[in-house]
């Protein structure tokens, strides 16, 4: 008996290893599940934004839009996305690791990197919106769904002409060899064609996206990598990042769109100005909320159906026998893996939708749970091209963040010129992800528009835009959305 207290003590460090194995490798197995599917929902966030500013549908309709639009498209969406979010990352981890804790830099130095950081950083975050834009026309396209330019004209028309410019939707609908040239050619885009149109778009109104840079994503960017000092702070509460994470969402709906509504002004050659976006951008952004409230209420609402769900396979095992028990924790275990795999599918699937459909919120005269359901729509049969050009974005955008927190923040060990002059790298980089990643959102509209048959009239596209700013609505003609299957030029 004198044997037991010793052999007990090493039992219980057995045991507790064996514990701490155990939990780690199953919270890895909720948590690859788990991301995979809140990427899903973002990807859907991602176009449903677009949809919400491009169409009259906003909240659930505006992501259920995108969901739609990111069908078939799904890998270009990931993609651009995640080389985005990358770059982003690298900039943020960079600013982070050399501007703001590079102590062994020199302060000049530091400086330098940091102020490099900040234009990197605002320069992503345009070609971002860009990109995002693009992919929404890219998505648009793939559904056969005919984008009308004046349509679509005189709906952004509307948000700065002070009345609604609804879509024609009898525009929408065209017979055979009745699409433009144009809108083969979203049709036909691929991942480097979005990227590259992004950029054709960001050079063809270069002063208005500087003045709008300068305006909204420059200081959305240095709000970004600030936040990764300020958390760390002493002082920094719950309530200090509640307020702090809520100015940021605000920021990110007002540059998205001002970002998207300059893209498709562009897109359909229509003469835009810095008044004219700041007269529609207030307008742009209330349809935008709606839709990012109804993304976030679905987001809360499918997590928390995880949890229940996780808490119910946890429980039953413990209220049957040992030997029932024992065979239900095996059963459970693979449940709740393919659980997970299932809700990190659903959560990118959410995010794409949401992607697209912010682009519809904009572009369309939809908004809410209309602009959901047509980006859900858009992205049927482009859903890779979606996932892909997203993707890349995510991991540009998280690779700058992560270069700013580790050289920056906490790169204490290298002198301060150093982190000052990586920061501002982060920065410019962030900006440039966060620019081309809308753009590429609005051109993925058009090619899931041109994928869909849906014509893309400029002509009431612009009426559409100029609503924005006039002050009456003018609608897209909604029979000029629709094409018949394989009927393109």
């Amino acid at each position: 008996m004198s044997a037991v207290p010793k052999l007990w003590k090493r039992l219980v460090i057995t045991f507790l290893w064996f514990l701490l194995i155990h939990m780690s490798v199953f919270g890895m197995i909720l948590a690859i599940p788990f991301m995979i599917g809140f990427i899903y929902i973002s990807f859907i966030w991602y176009m449903a934004a677009v949809v919400s500013i491009l169409e009259d549908i906003r909240g659930i309709k505006a992501f259920k839009k995108g969901k739609n639009l990111i069908k078939g498209k799904i890998w270009i969406v990931f993609v651009t996305n995640i080389l985005l979010q990358i770059c982003n990352t690298g900039i943020l981890f960079s600013f982070s690791s050399l501007a703001v804790h590079g102590e062994p830099l020199a302060m000049v130095f530091r400086v330098s990197l940091g102020i490099l950081c900040l234009v990197l950083l605002v320069i992503f975050i345009h070609f971002g919106l860009v990109i995002q834009t693009i992919i929404y026309f890219v998505c648009k396209s793939h559904h056969k769904e005919n984008i009308d330019k004046s349509s679509l004209g005189d709906h952004l028309d509307g948000y700065h002409l002070g009345h609604y410019v609804p879509l024609n939707k009898d525009e929408d609908v065209q017979l055979a060899g009745t699409m433009d040239r144009k809108s083969e050619e979203f049709e036909s885009m691929g991942i480097f064609d979005i990227y590259r149109e992004a950029y054709k778009v960001t050079m063809s109104s270069r002063k208005i996206f500087s003045q709008i840079v300068l305006a909204l994503i420059l200081p959305f960017a240095l709000v970004t990598l600030a936040q990764i000092e300020i958390v760390q702070l002493p002082i920094t509460n719950n309530l200090s990042n509640l307020i702090f994470t809520l100015f940021h969402s605000v920021l990110l709906q007002l540059l998205t769109s001002a970002v998207v509504y300059t893209a498709a002004c562009a897109y359909c050659s229509k003469d835009i100005t810095s008044k004219k976006v700041m007269i529609a951008v207030p307008k742009l952004w209330k349809r935008l909320v709606i839709t990012y409230l109804w993304v976030f209420l679905i987001s809360f609402v499918y997590s928390f159906l995880l949890i229940i769900l996780m808490v119910i396979l946890f429980v039953v095992p413990g209220i049957l026998s040992d030997q029932v028990a024992l065979k239900s924790t095996k059963i459970m275990s693979v449940l709740v893996v393919i659980l997970l795999i299932l809700y990190m599918i659903g959560a990118i699937y959410i995010i794409l939708i949401w992607y697209m459909a912010s682009v519809v919120s904009i572009l369309e005269d939809i908004r809410g749970i209309k602009a959901i359901k047509k980006g859900k729509n858009l992205i049927k049969g482009n859903f890779w091209i979606v996932f892909v050009t997203f993707f890349l974005l995510l991991i540009c955008n998280m690779g700058t963040v992560f270069s700013f927190s580790s050289l920056v923040v906490h790169g204490e060990s290298l002198a301060m010129v150093v982190r000052v002059v990586l920061g501002i790298c982060c920065l410019l980089l962030l900006v440039i992800l966060i620019h081309f990643g809308l753009v590429t959102q609005t051109i993925v509209y058009f090619v899931c528009k041109s994928y869909h048959k849906e014509n893309i009239n400029k002509s009431n596209l612009g009426d559409h835009l100029d609503d924005y700013h006039i002050g009456y609505y003018v609608p897209l003609n909604k029979d000029e959305d629709l094409q018949l299957g394989g009927n393109a030029v």
